[in-house]
């Protein structure tokens, strides 16, 4: 013992920055499966009971004959569309079902408490379900805040209007007052001027507000080829979408921009003819308008079609049903089976795809192998199940296709880095940095820790330091500057950058044992005892902490302690 520290041996030093290495472990998502898919069956329920309602006598006048089963089968239709697959699977988009569910409770209850027969506290029940249900959906999503718009359509339509007595002009004031809120509260929650920050997205985005609106029309055709031709080799997660610049290019979008035209226009035209027809269009269309009109979202999205498809489903049934031969009711009955057996087998088989995330991803990379999320995605599969030289494939793809990214680029060059080929590493990070826009502080630290991996602590230290000027808080680059520092003998910065790392940084056991070992060249054992104590609480049982531990109780003549210390590391190391 007193010959190690005679020589001054220093306690072994926790390399690579004091992090521990983790495995990636797989989230258990049984439970959010299960209750996306209860939503969805709530949503078709709602929707269910409104299409009743719609096709029943005290709507329709003399109401449908078949109403009951139209309505089962258009409520299935929408439920086991695949295009729906990605709300429903895509645990993310919870937030588009369970909005879809209130907006579908809310005008439920709003058309239950207007047709309802009974006195002024039943339907007033009813239409506070309907308050309640819509305040739901609003805080779910913000594209539900259409529900308004859409309850008006549907009194329009369907229950003879809105006649201004003075209760229902109390009602209006009410309701203008409630969507009044919501919007000061948005406003006050945005911080600023709402019209301000909506124009600022473009900011962040590759297509004017313009060009959106030219491409939303295009977009919006697609969504309704889907709903007719849902191929599962036509359904993606994330589409290669290329963006209209002008009413000519690409040159669909005239026509795209032909066909909203007319469908708008079919709306009107279909009014006195067929009302559902027509609501259904308003429907859709309304539905839109949040996601598919001015705000600078991404471009598309088939979860966008969610709710907007709901009626569509009812209007494509009753096509059916009124479709040449018709009267041949069971003829109608199978072929309507037929189209939902179908369904079932194509959201069956575009549900095999979300079974992993390589499949999903490699989905996503066959069908829009220009884009470079298909294959960021594959990557992070490849590298959750240590396939590196597949990861490194695909890392390569992503570049090719987006060399001005910074993603692609930044995980290529820290592939090579943990492969040890630190010169294809260097080649990428300074190609990166001699782009402005990516310049940034995790492009700095990441050639510092390729650096620190040379030997080279000087240059390591002069990118570390870049790193903290454009991010003062990036612990990351504190603890490359600690490791520099000790490395070069300098344990006086070694301890300040580690002390300011484990501000940012309490949940590893590495920052603790570093300081150890570097308050222990200082020369301050209590300092380092401290900080190996601290090690133990993430990692009692490594065996070089009690290891060191026990060299400093020596030092410090604290006999027992290090006998125990030692003694304690002998077990650990099975000897």
């Amino acid at each position: 013992l007193n010959f190690y520290f005679a020589e001054k041996k220093a306690p072994d030093y926790h390399s690579d920055s004091g992090f521990m290495g983790s495995g990636f472990t797989e989230p258990e998502v049984l439970g959010y499966h299960l209750v996306n898919i209860l939503i969805h069956i709530g949503s078709a329920i709602c929707l269910y009971f409104i299409f009743q309602i719609t096709l029943s006598a005290k709507i329709m006048g003399q109401g449908f004959r078949y109403g009951n089963e139209a309505a089962l089968l258009a409520a299935l239709v929408w439920a086991l569309h695949p295009v729906q697959t990605n709300a429903v699977t895509y645990i993310v988009q919870r937030m588009t079902s369970m909005s879809a569910l209130f907006v579908l409770g809310s005008l439920l209850f709003y058309i239950l408490g207007r047709i309802r027969q009974g006195g002024p506290a039943g339907k007033s029940a009813y239409f506070v379900l309907s308050l309640v249900f819509g305040l739901l959906a609003m805080v779910s999503k913000e594209n539900s805040a259409m529900l308004p718009l859409l309850i008006l359509g549907y009194e329009f339509y369907f229950l003879g209007g809105i006649r201004l007595s003075a209760r229902n002009i109390r009602g209006l004031i009410i309701l203008a007052a409630v969507v009044l809120m919501v919007i000061v509260i948005g406003w006050m929650y945005l911080g600023g001027n709402p019209f301000t920050e909506w124009l600022g997205g473009y900011n962040v985005r590759d297509f004017t507000l313009a060009e959106r609106l030219l491409t939303q029309t295009r977009v919006v055709i697609h969504y309704l080829s889907l709903l007719v031709l849902p191929l599962p080799s036509r359904l993606n997660l994330a589409y290669d979408f290329p963006v209209s610049t002008s009413f000519f290019s690409p040159l669909p979008t005239f026509f795209a921009i032909v066909g909203i035209a007319a469908l708008v226009l079919s709306l009107f035209i279909t009014y006195r003819r067929d009302k559902l027809i027509s609501f259904a269009i308003f429907w859709f269309l309304v539905n839109l308008v949040i996601e598919s009109t001015v705000i600078p979202l991404e471009i598309i999205f088939e979860h966008r079609i969610y709710l907007p498809s709901a009626f569509a489903a009812l209007a494509l049934t009753l096509l059916v049903y009124r479709a040449p031969g018709s009267r041949k009711i069971n003829l109608t009955r199978l072929g309507m089976l037929c189209i939902v057996v179908l369904l079932m087998i194509f959201t069956w088989q575009r549900n095999q795809t979300w079974s992993s995330r390589e499949s999903v991803w490699g989905d996503v990379a066959a069908k829009a192998p220009n884009l470079t999320r298909g294959h960021m995605g594959l990557y992070t599969s490849y590298k959750a199940q240590n396939r590196n030289e597949e990861a490194l494939e695909v890392l390569k793809k992503a570049v090719a296709v987006g060399p001005d990214q910074f993603k692609p680029s930044f995980n290529l060059a820290n592939l090579y880095k943990e492969q040890k080929q630190y010169g294809q590493a260097l080649d990428i990070v300074n190609a990166m940095l001699s782009k402005e826009h990516l310049r940034t502080a995790p492009v700095y630290n990441l050639r510092a820790s390729i650096y620190q991996k040379l030997n080279n602590y000087t240059k390591a230290i002069e990118d570390a330091n870049k790193a903290l000027a454009i991010d003062p808080k990036y612990a990351s680059s504190m603890l490359i500057l600690g490791e520099a520092y000790f490395r070069l003998g300098n344990y006086v910065n070694a301890a300040k950058y580690y002390e300011k790392a484990r501000e940012s940084i309490t949940d590893t056991y590495g920052i603790y044992f570093n300081l150890g070992t570097v308050y222990y060249n200082l020369g301050n054992y209590d300092k380092a005892i401290e900080n190996y104590t601290r090690a133990l609480d993430f990692m009692p049982g490594n065996a070089d902490i009690h290891y060191n531990l026990g060299l400093l109780y020596g030092a410090k003549g604290m006999v027992k302690e290090m006998q125990e210390a030692m003694a304690k590391s002998k077990r650990l190391r099975g000897r």
